[in-house]
């Protein structure tokens, strides 16, 4: 349509785009609010909207003609004419087709290559020119430079940091597994990486996946230890940008610098839409959790790890950086390793079988680096010539040149080392630092805490003990995986509190009854079902199994009310009062303690808040269940308690959060799985903690956290062997 009034076309309306002719640059921006007194303008680059009065008119509608670029999705293309004048919108040829475009997408676009500016008579002055000289003269400088911007960061930088941050910067194309232990501090080394890949201009668009419960953290840890200003994308933001902002492009390109949760994004129109954005680096923090399970020709992706894979996908493997970040790579098997460096690097082990192969030879040279670096030749207690064998089996040289090698000085046998270590392809994308090798931590030590049940309680978890086997067997008969799961939490439980048992047991049967009148499974328990091993880390996934994966069985309901009664007669819960216990000669010792508490199932973590309060201590609360502010209210009032303190915490908080202002931790259940203990540790000891890190492990005698504990030693040692020791051995010895 053709505009009657051109007033309209310099008129500031919602919508209108707006520039700032006085300022430098005369930025360019989308009028977003127009009052009597002012007018609010978002401009190019800025996250908050500026206001103007309106009597002051520093601010000029942009007259579009000519040749425009949309913002969203930088095409090109010539305005034919306004469609509407209030949203202002245009019709635009776009590659030899009319599009409608609102003016807030559209830009001028103005042609810098020097014919056009000398056709169009643009020319700089004497001094502009030099100014530009110098100023690209520094910036080539900065981009071959090894460091450029160690100065510029709010962080006391340790040594083996800065050499991964090297090692990371220094070899293209900058994809890296960063496996460092738990409290080593990988988010600075990731801030750091991201600061020099900036510095160079090779990383303008960043996007960080990271666990629900950190993105605040990460928003925080970013600017003001980077000052990099990231914005946080979620429903809320996306509904923003289009309902107020009227931005009708992909959201993740309104932003340069973005984060977002790892739950969030499995979403199938977020997942789409984030991998069509043009990412320079991503970032995913806690990456185990994007997982690949491979047996046989059998392979079971978790969502997370179908999104990742497209957003760092081989095509983009030349162009995009990425990082993952995680001290336990491996939860159960080696080949979840090489799910995550097949996204990184899909040549370095062309088939899992490949891998597997190459990791069965690794310990071997491990042990041969590790004994080099730490004893020199040669080794106490071991054979030189059988060194001297290893060493040139490894490198393909004649015995007498690895012998004169290794007897050349300690410089030579560094070299040497240096020459094994490349043999070890995962050094091509891993990284690992070891708390032991790095030094500057405090000792820690273990305790064990056995739990001896009374002869009530015994009783009692027998015949819940029989249940359970029952219900395993009906599972198998069935194929029943559902239940199968439903029976591995109440064998959990049985060592966890007798309280929560009860409750899950009575939960259970009110909704076997309930099926009694909708007999099916229903769609949500098939989900359950299929989402089953991501969803043992959610604080409410046990709650939606119990009730979803039940179905109608009267036998069953009445057996369950028969367990209730006889749990509801335990007249004492033994593994509470010996916590209790263990607080009250702690408070004696310590001058107002901080104990970290960890727990697997919010029912326990109830029951212990109860218990707790009534010993009169303070009790915080940390869960999957409570809003980013509520969880980070509960850990600043931890962090502040003037008295003994207790923070409980389900898994929710053993990832990702910094507890190293306490030194005192308790896990009162134990874990199936070993790298969730080392995990939970590593939230007290890390980079700052000033005390003796001491570990409390709470057992039950005669259940099945009796059992696991060999279980754990032996699963701990497939990642030990792979890229070195996991760290927390000691612990389960300790046991």
């Amino acid at each position: 349509m053709s505009v009657d009034n051109p007033a309209d076309l310099r008129a500031l309306i919602p919508g209108a785009l707006a520039c700032w002719p006085s300022a430098p640059g005369s930025p360019i921006g989308v009028v977003v609010e127009v009052a009597t007194q002012q007018v609010r303008v978002m401009f190019d680059g800025v996250e908050e909207p500026q206001a103007f009065s309106v009597h002051a008119q520093v601010i000029e509608r942009v007259l579009l003609t000519g040749m425009v670029r949309r913002a969203s999705t930088g095409a090109i293309g010539m305005v034919q004419g306004m469609t509407t004048v209030s949203p202002p919108r245009w019709q635009v040829l776009i590659d030899n087709r009319l599009v409608t475009v609102a003016e807030a997408d559209l830009r001028p676009h103005v042609l810098e290559d020097p014919r056009s500016r000398m056709l169009a008579g643009r020319f700089g002055t004497a001094r502009q020119f030099y100014l530009a000289v110098t100023a690209r003269r520094y910036e080539n400088e900065q981009a071959t430079n090894d460091l450029v911007s160690l100065g510029e960061s709010r962080v006391d930088l340790k040594p083996h940091q800065v050499s991964v941050v090297h090692r990371v910067v220094t070899s293209y194309p900058h994809r890296y597994l960063l496996c460092d232990e738990v409290g080593l501090g990988k988010t600075i080394e990731a801030g750091m990486v991201l600061k020099e890949l900036r510095a160079r201009g090779t990383a303008v668009r960043c996007l960080v996946v990271s666990p629900p419960n950190l993105i605040r953290q990460w928003q925080f840890e970013l600017k003001s230890k980077f000052n990099e200003t990231f914005s946080i994308i979620n429903s809320q933001t996306v509904k923003y940008l289009r309902e107020t902002q009227r931005y009708e492009g992909n959201p993740f390109d309104a932003y340069e610098s973005v984060i977002v949760s790892s739950a969030w994004i499995t979403g199938p129109e977020w997942a789409k839409l984030a991998t069509q954005s043009d990412w320079d680096m991503v970032v995913v923090d806690e990456a185990h959790h994007a997982r690949a399970r491979i047996t046989g020709n059998r392979r079971e992706e978790t969502l997370l790890y179908r999104v990742v894979r497209d957003l760092v996908s081989p095509a983009a493997f030349s162009k995009r950086a990425a990082l993952f970040l995680t001290a336990t790579p491996m939860q159960l098997d080696s080949r979840e390793l090489y799910s995550l460096v097949e996204l990184l690097d899909p040549a370095l082990f062309p088939t899992v079988e490949h891998f597997e192969r190459h990791r069965s030879e690794v310990p071997g040279l491990n042990r041969l680096v590790h004994d080099l670096s730490e004893h020199g030749f040669p080794i106490p207690d071991v054979e030189s010539r059988s060194v001297i064998d290893r060493v040139a089996g490894w490198l393909n040289l004649e015995e007498a040149e690895a012998e004169a090698r290794l007897s050349d000085g300690r410089t030579s046998v560094e070299e040497l080392c240096a020459e094994l270590s490349a043999l070890h392809l995962l050094s091509e994308v891993l990284i690992r630092n070891r708390k032991k090798l790095v030094g500057g931590f405090m000792p820690r030590h273990a305790h064990r805490s056995q739990v001896d049940l009374t002869k009530d309680e015994r009783r009692a978890l027998d015949a819940v003990e029989e249940y359970v086997h029952d219900g395993y067997a009906r599972a198998d008969r069935t194929n029943d995986q559902a239940v199968g799961f439903v029976m591995v939490i109440f064998q959990k439980m049985m060592a966890s509190s007798i309280s929560a048992l009860r409750m899950s047991l009575d939960k259970r049967r009110i909704r076997l009854e309930q099926r009694a009148l909708e007999p099916t499974l229903g769609k949500r328990a098939a989900r359950l079902v299929a989402d089953i091993e991501e969803g043992m880390e959610r604080d409410d996934f046990v709650s939606a199994l119990l009730g979803e994966g039940a179905v109608a069985d009267v036998e069953e309901a009445n057996e369950l009310t028969r367990l209730v009664a006889l749990l509801d007669k335990v007249p004492v819960d033994s593994k509470a009062e010996t916590l209790l216990t263990q607080l009250r000669v702690l408070a004696e010792q310590e001058p107002n303690p901080k104990v970290l508490l960890f727990t697997e199932f919010r029912e326990t973590q109830e029951h212990l808040r109860r218990r707790l309060e009534e010993l009169g201590w303070e009790v915080c609360m940390f869960h999957g269940q409570l809003k980013p502010e509520q969880k980070d209210a509960e850990v600043d009032r931890f962090r502040a308690a003037a008295g003994p303190s207790i923070l409980l915490s389900t898994e929710a908080g053993g990832e990702g959060r910094n507890f190293q202002f306490c030194h005192l931790l308790v896990n009162y259940d134990l874990p199936w799985n070993p790298m969730r203990v080392e995990q939970r540790i590593g939230r007290i000891d890390r980079i700052g903690q000033v005390d003796t890190v001491q570990v409390f492990n709470f057992w039950v005698k005669g259940t099945v956290e009796e059992r696991v504990l060999n279980v754990l030693e032996r699963r701990i040692n497939i990642f030990e062997e792979t890229v070195g020791v996991a760290g927390p051995r000691e612990l389960i010895h300790g046991l």
